[in-house]
Order: structure tokens, then sequence, then C-alpha cells
């Protein structure tokens, strides 16, 4: 049996009573984890189903989720974690795709799953006293199941997860990632962030998130100890880093902000932490610069792709490479290629390709936009950005999203720093609209911090100060919130026609 649950029994075997997995009322010792993850496996074989098919969660962060995550591994089952912010419409297209045989739910969050799913057994979180059709309770669901080590054979190249990508544009794609890719995954960021036995991990991410094996299943791996957070409030990771003496956490900068904001931080900042990554988008300077001064010096920036691909820039290249993401991690190779396909010199501006050791193996019933995304080997990100002469890499924008105007390529993320730069402005997203003369032209979407007062007419005048004439924007709206997605990506499609 070589799968991504061999790393919960090599826990349950080494740290049988060490804490694993800690809750807000629990705390699960590695023997009591991985006791619970079989009863959970042996549950769902049988009950009928079968290796290869698919299984699903949808939930916040629950320790319910996190044994169904072993569970499907040890039993060969496909892994199908679901953001619980989509729609019953969005839900229904993942499940008609995926056919899940199980789906473990939070009783409040059933109103999205589709009404009739043949096959599909319900598992309630919690206790449920009204139970629907096709439903059970978790915890009677496993109540009598056995403890003893499912008997299935996986091998490192089956499927385990399929994770539904954020989707800016269009329909979420199915991203299929094997044992062995997860596993390696896993190896490779405890590397990367200093993850060991004595590691204490807050998860604050949510589960559907890639996230979860960059930092907490890491953790896993080498016989941490990871801190689950239901849901995120400033307040209550503060709490746990200060309470539980946090040595590793994940955030993603949308949270970082709302820390920041919070005035909670304390006055010594989070001296234990010895590893705060964070991904997902791009931090503007200013935000980054009070993370490294409030909360901890120790920082790594994340550049990655669900796909397979990252890229880290450590706490020690922080003030002497601004703007940079860092270099790829292990087993991950990075390259700058033109419109052929090509190499370009370092500095000069491309689209950011990859390729590694633990990349998906393409996206679920999609050949299409796999062909697309994946070419000789190599993950086409769809970001433009360029290597310096030491490696390290720049990310300049999405190549959708470069702006045309006259002939001449804006790259909107240079614009969003310099705005970002003025302690008016708390998010700003720029992007190009039609233009009748010039092709298209710059505008800017800003949303001000709640104490600024901010107008066009005043950040205008900031961009005219420390931006070239071809990069002002034409125009500028205040707005009180930016458009996003589940994941928390800034739609700027939907910004174009509110113009």
């Amino acid at each position: 049996m070589l799968n991504f649950g061999q790393a919960l029994i090599h826990g349950a075997q080494t740290y049988p009573d060490k804490a694993a997995l800690i809750t807000e009322d629990k705390v699960s010792t590695y023997r009591e984890l991985n006791a619970r993850v079989n009863r959970l496996a042996n549950a769902l074989l049988g009950a009928g189903i079968r290796p290869g098919q698919s299984v699903a969660v949808i939930s916040h962060n629950t320790p319910e989720a996190l044994e169904l995550l072993w569970a499907a591994a040890k039993a060969g089952l496909v892994f199908v974690p679901v953001n619980v912010m989509l729609k019953r419409q969005e839900i229904e297209r993942i499940f008609a795709l995926m056919k899940p045989r199980a789906c473990v739910i939070e009783p409040e969050l059933q109103k999205e799953l589709p009404l009739q799913v043949d096959g599909c057994l319900r598992l309630l979180i919690g206790q449920v006293y009204d139970l629907p059709p096709y439903s059970f309770s978790y915890e009677a669901f496993i109540e009598n199941s056995s403890e003893v080590e499912p008997r299935i054979d996986v091998r490192p190249d089956q499927i385990f997860t399929i994770i539904f990508s954020s989707g800016t544009t269009g329909h979420p794609k199915g991203i299929v990632l094997t044992h062995l890719a997860r596993s390696l995954t896993c190896l490779f960021y405890a590397v990367e962030f200093g993850i060991t036995a004595e590691s204490r991990t807050l998860c604050a991410t949510p589960h559907y998130h890639n996230s979860l094996v960059i930092v907490p299943l890491p953790t896993f791996y080498a016989g941490g100890t990871v801190f689950l957070v239901r849901k995120f409030s400033p307040s209550e990771i503060l709490s746990r880093c200060v309470k539980d003496k946090i040595t590793h956490a994940l955030l993603v900068p949308t949270q970082l902000n709302m820390i920041l904001g919070s005035s909670l931080i304390p006055p010594e900042g989070l001296p234990l932490l010895r590893s705060l990554v964070y991904t997902g988008e791009a931090m503007n300077e200013t935000t980054r610069q009070r993370v490294l001064r409030e909360m901890t010096p120790n920082l790594y920036s994340l550049y990655g792709l669900t796909e397979g691909l990252g890229v880290v820039l450590h706490p020690k290249d922080q003030s002497s490479r601004p703007g940079s993401v860092g270099k790829p991690i292990l087993h991950t190779e990075i390259g700058i290629l033109n419109d052929q396909g090509n190499p370009v010199p370092a500095g000069e501006i491309g689209e950011i390709a990859g390729r590694s050791s633990r990349q998906m193996s393409g996206y679920y019933k999609d050949p299409e936009r796999t062909s697309l995304t994946v070419r000789d080997g190599w993950i086409y990100t769809g970001d433009l950005g360029k290597l310096d002469a030491e490696g390290f890499l720049y990310v300049v924008g999405r190549k959708k999203e470069v702006i045309i105007s006259g002939g001449v390529n804006i790259f909107p993320q240079d614009i969003e720093q310099i705005l970002a730069t003025h302690p008016g402005v708390d998010e700003v997203a720029v992007l190009g609209i039609p233009d009748e003369v010039w092709g298209e032209k710059v505008k800017a979407v800003v949303v001000p911090r709640p104490d600024a007062c901010l107008s066009a007419e005043i950040l205008a005048t900031w961009c005219h100060e420390n931006l070239p004439g071809y990069q002002q924007p034409k125009i500028i709206e205040i707005r009180s919130v930016l458009p996003r997605n589940p994941a928390g990506k800034i739609l700027k499609q939907e910004l174009i026609t509110l113009t």
C-alpha cells in the first residue's frame, strides 16, 4: 500500500500518543486520528463504494473533512473538496461530472446540495435530528466500523484528489493529482518551510483551497501538530498564535490585511512564528512591509499553481528582492517563453511556464483545456513575468490582462503597485477598457481605507506624480468593494461593464 495515507499510518506508529489535530474542543492523537480515519474508510467500503469512485466534502474547516481526505487515500477513493461558497448550479455541475458516491457535509450547507444525486450518501456532520432521504449522521455511520487498516492496494500513480479551480473565467477545471504528486508536494514544502515534528501549525485557510497541502498536510507528514480554525477571524488567529505557540501558518493577503487592520497584534508581534507563508494573490508593498514590521520577519512569499508549480521567496530575500516571488522549490523548473515557446533572455518579459515531478495529470475529462495548458511537458501559466540574472522570478501580470494602448503594452500590476502605495488606498484593480482611438485605455478601480478621504482627483494627481503618461489611468473609479470569485480572486471582467 503505497499511497498518501501511508503518512498517517507512519504518524500513528511513530508518535501514537502525540497530539496530531487540535480543534476548539478536542485533541486527537495520531493513534486516535488514524483509528477514526480507518473506521470511516471501512464504512465507505462497506457501503459498496469502490476504489476509483469519488467522495466529496462540503464543509468549513472541520475534523471530518480531514478524516475524509485521509480515508479516501487509504481506501483508494478520489477525494473531491467543494468550495462552500459555490451555489447549487455550480455544485450540480461538479456532481454531474464527478458522480460522488458519498458527500460529507455540514447541515447548514445542504441547501446548495443538488436535490437528488443517484447513489450518493449524505453524511451530516454534528448532531442531526431530522435526517433527509439518503442521509446519515456522520458519527452513526462510522460508529461500529472496524479500526483496522483497509486492505486496499493503491498505486502511487492512481488519482488521489481532484481540485476544482476557482475559475475567474468560464467553468472551474478539475485538476487531477495522483498520490505520488500530492506526497511529493508535502515533502517538498516541509523542506522549504522548515516543518518538523516540533512544528505547531495553524490551519486557517479552507480545505478546498490548495493551501492545505502547503503547510497543514506537510505538518502531518513530519509528525507535528495541526491547530484547526473552523472560520477565519483576526482575533481568533492572533489568539491561537499566542496561546498555542504557533510556529507555522499560511494566510492569504486578504486575511493579513484584516489582521493588520484589527489593531489586535501584540506590541512584540509574533516572535514564535518561524514561518508565515502567504499565497493566493500578490501583496502590495505597504502591506508586506507592515507584516514584516508588525507580525514577523519570517515571511515567505509563495507563487504557485495547484497544477503543480511552486516558487518561494525566503525571509532573507524579502528586503533585497522587492517585487520578486523568489526561486523554484525542489524538483521544479521555471522558464520564461515567447509566443513561439522559446526561452527569452534574463530581464525580458514572456509567459511563465514550468514543469515539476509533482505536476497534475491533466484536467478531468477535459483534453482540450489540458492540451492548451500542458505543452511538451511544460505547464503554461498564463502569467507574464521575467527572470533576473540570478534566477529570481518577477510576475508582471496575466497575459490576457495586458493593456494594449496605441500599440504600447501596459502591465496592470505596475500601476496597481504605485496606486497601492498611496496611504488612503486599501485595494486596487487596474484593467483595460475599449477605446475608439487608442484601442484600449487604462481604468483603475480603488477601494479606500475606512478612515481615508479619497477622490478620483487626488488619485489622478498621485498617478501623475508617480507614473509615466502612458500608464496613467484615464478613468478612476472609487468603490466600496471589489467583486471576487469564491476563492477570493478579483473578477476584473466584471469591472469592465461598470464604466
